[in-house]
């Protein structure tokens, strides 16, 4: 994962349309990227005082530019990796989560060697091992892996991001379980958390859609009329059409002429 400080990517693609640029709108946004990449060094140099309390451009007897508000900007690049020997070996080409755009291995070096890139390194998170953490509230290292796993919200054909969704505890968290003396029924573990984005946590809190994780990353859906969906990270597919049949058997959801549930 990669933080950077940049001006805001949007307005510098806008504003090489403004300028005249025929380009394409994803070549523009590329080209942004990458001056947004190198912005930050002019920055610093326009702004870095001296000791009497100038900045560099003051001193030079310069007027410093009117430079836009900063702001720091975070990627997500996945990539495949092998290991050869001793050595891991990246592909070429990752994506990224941010639109689920590809990015060039190239790209995300050239981003890293810049002296003003703060790079931060998280440990790999194991979509397969299950976490738990005491209490209702979910850790940031927990809340990672549930983002991870199910990559968009977990209602059927949401494709809102995981990670601007709430993480929710699909059998619901007692909070007078453990003073009472009673088993937790909605425990704090990956098997019992989905994400689901404002809209559909609301849905599920204060409606009759229920939902169960029949395997990890893969939910079921029943709407308040009986109607069944089954959605995973692929897709979502309903479950009443002929053939079809529920849970870890299911079949992968790429359906893609399914119409959608029904809107909450």
């Amino acid at each position: 994962m990669r933080k950077f400080t940049k001006p805001d990517l949007p307005r510098e693609h806008e504003r090489r349309f403004a300028l005249g640029s025929t380009e394409s709108l994803d070549v523009r946004r590329s080209k942004a990227l990458g001056n947004l990449a190198r912005a930050q060094t002019a920055l610093d140099l326009s702004s870095t005082p001296a000791p009497d309390g100038r900045a560099a451009g003051e001193r030079a007897g310069v007027s410093t530019p009117d430079l836009p508000a900063a702001r720091e900007v975070v990627i997500h690049a996945h990539f495949d990796a092998s290991t050869v020997g001793e050595t891991t070996v990246f592909g070429p080409t990752g994506r990224m989560e941010e639109g689920q755009r590809l990015v060039l291995l190239e790209q995300v070096q050239g981003w890293c060697a810049d002296t003003h890139t703060k790079v931060t390194i998280k440990p790999v998170t194991d979509l397969t091992t299950e976490l738990s953490a005491p209490g209702y509230e979910i850790p940031a290292w927990l809340r990672e892996q549930i983002a991870l796993r199910d990559g968009t919200c977990a209602y059927p054909w949401c494709t809102r991001p995981a990670r601007r969704a709430d993480v929710d505890h699909i059998i619901e968290y007692d909070h007078n379980a453990e003073a009472e003396g009673r088993d937790q029924p909605g425990p704090t573990t990956t098997s019992n958390l989905g994400c689901l984005c404002r809209s559909h946590h609301r849905l599920k809190t204060h409606s009759a859609w229920t939902y169960t994780m029949v395997a990890p990353g893969v939910f079921e859906w029943t709407s308040p009329h009986g109607h069944r969906y089954l959605r995973d990270r692929h897709g979502s597919v309903p479950l009443d059409g002929p053939g079809l049949v529920t849970g870890a058997s299911a079949p992968p959801s790429t359906n893609e002429h399914a119409d959608p549930p029904e809107r909450p």
